[in-house]
């Protein structure tokens, strides 16, 4: 078995020098407050905040896997003071952008020296402009020298548009200083992380600087690597103590390196305990998800293609609803069935080459094809890309074939949030319940803060646009319908309740785990947790949690 080298680039980590950030925070409070605040300031900066400042300034620029709730927001907006810098970019999530300029701006601006270019807007840009076409030269355009990510995982997909165009510009201008936080930097690999770490600290990069060394760091380090490509700790042992694992060694390694500032979440004094839930599925459901684990094929007809389309369906199922397709009029009976045909062929085609490896998502499988690296039974490929490119595409619509458990959610007396990752979902509990329903985009945004502020009780929410950035903490009460599968969505959805300001003597999160996709889904957020845990040292939320299993 391969294993990973005491090489040059070895030695050079080894040798990098280390120290607890958390020594004499404390003792920079105060000077820190003094120089950064206004003449009227009142607020004080939390030590968290002080030692992520005085890091930036020592090294010039910072990587921060920081939890929910330590002020990311003020830190991001204060960074410019401690870097000689002439034009600071803010990169931020698109549902927080507003927010950041008409809120966090306005109010932070009375107590702190807050860049103007930060206050009107022109240097606060979402991550989803970098997306979109005319963002392909946004970055050339403003001429950044220094980046500041709050939410920096947004960028953990080096093959996406938003992170190319960012690496592109980083590339092209080497002396540009960068700063990345986040509270959930990695869900199950190094690699996640790895090209932002070089980017902070260029010159003291904690991690193999070259792709292939660090790709074998991963493959020794990472959750579910295939056994055919896992690598043996080897040298990783010279980075332990004692009784360390390999991954305990490189956690302490990462995050002792200057310029890398990583915290340990503690309970904050109020207990978080999540109650799993088990409703008795109806007959019908158990009839359904049975019938998709046999056939792999959704009531509706529907081939599924690979695991990760077979757990989104039947997390569907689990709750008694699936998709069927509404063709547009002017397409042919003829048509539709070429069409419906050939993509039943090709999805069973990626069933098969998805089960033997090592190509586990119909996307990778359609890129294996296209490149001529998979060539058995291509023929299907070609005339599905043929077929999919000639006749426009179904519209989807969601068909409840049994809304029982719905009907039988029950809330308690305090005010809750209930959250869904789905909007047909959401549609028809707020309407079973009577309740508002807060999806993506910034109407929706506003209209939240506006229910918060105006305590208007229960209410429903999308995880996707406000599991993260939002402080919900007036709350302490949550019900999740549809359960995450990932460590990392939940350490940010439980952060929205569980984080300082939090009065309640205890915060509860209620999850429906009445079936099994839906139990193997917490289970796999669990195993993520873990792994977060134990390569960061960001203690997650879901670890220290009472998990309660509670039937009903």
């Amino acid at each position: 078995m391969k294993a990973v080298l005491r090489s040059k680039e070895f030695r050079r980590i080894e040798q990098l020098p280390r120290r607890d950030w958390s020594e004499g925070a404390e003792s920079l409070i105060d000077t820190l407050t003094e120089s950064l605040k206004t003449p009227e300031g009142t607020m004080r900066l939390r030590e968290v905040q002080a030692a992520a400042l005085t890091e930036i300034g020592l090294n010039r620029g910072l990587f921060a896997p920081v939890g929910v709730g330590h002020g990311k927001t003020l830190i991001s907006l204060l960074a410019p003071l401690m870097i000689n810098c002439e034009r600071p970019l803010l990169l931020v999530p698109a549902q927080l952008r507003a927010a950041t300029v008409s809120k966090y701006c306005r109010e932070l601006s009375k107590h702190w020296h807050i860049p103007v270019s930060f206050c009107d807007g022109s240097m606060v840009v979402s991550y989803s402009a970098l997306s979109t076409k005319n963002g392909k030269d946004l970055l050339d355009k403003l001429q950044p020298d220094l980046i500041i990510c709050d939410e920096v995982h947004y960028l953990k997909h080096a093959r996406s548009a938003r992170t190319k165009r960012f690496l592109r510009y980083m590339r092209a201008n080497p002396s540009t200083r960068f700063v990345g936080m986040s509270g959930t930097v990695t869900k199950k690999s190094i690699r996640e992380y790895w090209h932002l770490v070089r980017l902070a600290l260029p010159e003291a990069c904690p991690l193999p600087t070259r792709w292939v060394e660090m790709n074998d760091w991963a493959n020794a380090l990472d959750e579910n690597v295939r056994p055919e490509m896992r690598t043996a700790p080897g040298a990783l042992k010279y980075l332990c103590e004692g009784d360390e694992t390999p991954r305990e060694g490189y956690r302490r390694r990462l995050v002792q390196t200057p310029g890398v500032l990583c915290t340990r979440e503690s309970e904050l004094g109020t207990s978080l305990v999540i109650r799993k839930d088990r409703p008795m599925p109806t007959t019908r459901i158990k009839r359904a998800l049975n019938d998709l684990q046999s056939e792999w094929v959704t009531p509706s007809g529907e081939d599924v293609s690979d695991s990760l389309d077979f757990y989104r369906k039947a997390r569907e199922l689990s709750l008694g609803f699936y998709y069927r397709w509404v063709w547009d009029a002017s397409v042919s009976e003829a048509a539709k069935a070429t069409w419906l045909n050939s993509r039943a062929q090709w999805r069973r085609l990626v069933r098969e080459q998805t089960s033997r490896g090592p190509y586990d998502t119909e996307l990778l499988v359609a890129n294996a094809y296209a490149s001529g690296d998979l060539t058995k039974d291509s023929i299907l490929f070609w005339d599905w890309r043929e077929v999919k490119a000639s006749t426009p595409p179904p519209e989807t619509e969601a068909v409840w074939f049994c809304d029982s458990l719905l009907r039988r959610v029950t809330l308690p007396k305090e005010p809750c949030l209930i959250w869904v990752d789905n909007k047909a979902l959401a549609d028809r509990l707020s309407e079973l319940l009577e309740l508002p329903y807060y999806g993506a985009g910034p109407r929706d945004t506003r209209r939240l803060l506006s229910h918060i502020e105006n305590k208007d009780g229960h209410a429903i929410l999308s995880i996707q646009a406000h599991g993260t950035g939002k402080n919900l903490q007036t709350y302490n009460q949550s019900l999740v319908l549809t359960c995450p599968s990932s460590g990392a969505t939940w350490e940010q959805l439980l952060g929205r309740l569980h984080r300082p300001g939090q009065e309640a003597d205890e915060v509860v999160f209620r999850v429906w785990t009445h079936t099994k996709p839906l139990q193997d889904a917490f289970n796999q957020a669990i195993a993520d947790a873990s792994y977060i845990e134990t390569t960061l040292g960001s203690k997650q939320k879901l670890s220290y949690a009472s998990v309660i299993d509670q039937r009903q």
